[in-house]
């Protein structure tokens, strides 16, 4: 995770387990699909590599956001 002070972290912590923000991680969930796959091929059974890269960059702050939801706010280096 990028660069995120702990007070911001807690506070996004605090915020996402309202039950307003709650029901918003569920939405963004099932609304980018993160459980699913990124390359879906389209009705010609082509895959689009533009349109997995813009998916894949979707479930990546879905992603973030249910990691703050969860507290795991730890600290990684961007490679």
């Amino acid at each position: 995770m990028r660069q995120l002070n702990a007070n911001t972290a807690k506070l996004a912590e605090k915020a996402l387990n309202t039950p307003e923000g709650k029901e918003l991680v569920n939405f963004l969930t099932q609304a980018v699909g993160l459980t699913e796959r990124t390359f879906i091929p389209d009705q010609h059974g082509a895959i689009d590599p533009y349109r997995a890269a813009i998916k894949d960059g979707e479930r990546a702050i879905v992603s973030l956001i249910t990691k703050l939801q969860k507290g795991q706010t730890h600290e990684q280096d961007d490679y």
